[in-house]
């Protein structure tokens, strides 16, 4: 019986060191955040799912931009920072490390869901056109 135990505790120590260093983890939304951080986010994130609205990366300086199909609301993710444009005012909101690092996953994530989706849709067309191609060939034989 104790050496069953034993084993148990080296396998539950086993495995928190393995998901202690896995790299797969995705950041956690922030659980402490100020009133003007939550307002930002949400609106970053409403914008970000918005299937019409036009998403930006600079590799260089790894920020993200995000654009409103009719251009009427731009927001930069910066550094600690989140700038917010609509059609009037500009507004700059210092946001934590942690919150940073959510948002630009999230933002990764559905930039990756689109990226694959206009492949897919891009390979689709593709493989439509070889169809017809075909077709035509052997009607002409």
């Amino acid at each position: 019986m104790k050496n069953t135990s034993i084993k148990r505790l080296l396998r539950y120590w086993k495995l928190r060191m393995y998901y202690s260093i896995s790299t797969d983890k995705r950041s956690k939304y922030p659980s402490k955040m100020s009133d003007s951080e939550k307002v930002a986010t949400s609106i970053f994130v409403s914008t970000l799912i918005n299937p019409e609205s036009k998403l930006y990366y600079d590799v260089q300086t790894r920020e993200c931009y995000l654009r409103t199909e009719d251009g009427s609301l731009f927001i930069f993710l910066e550094s600690r920072n989140i700038k917010i444009i609509n059609s009037v005012y500009g507004y700059d909101v210092h946001i934590s490390s942690e919150l940073e690092n959510y948002l630009s996953e999230r933002f990764v994530r559905e930039m990756n869901k689109r990226r694959s989706a206009f492949k897919q849709e891009a390979l689709d067309k593709v493989e439509h056109s070889l169809e017809n191609t075909l077709l035509k060939l052997k009607t002409q034989c």
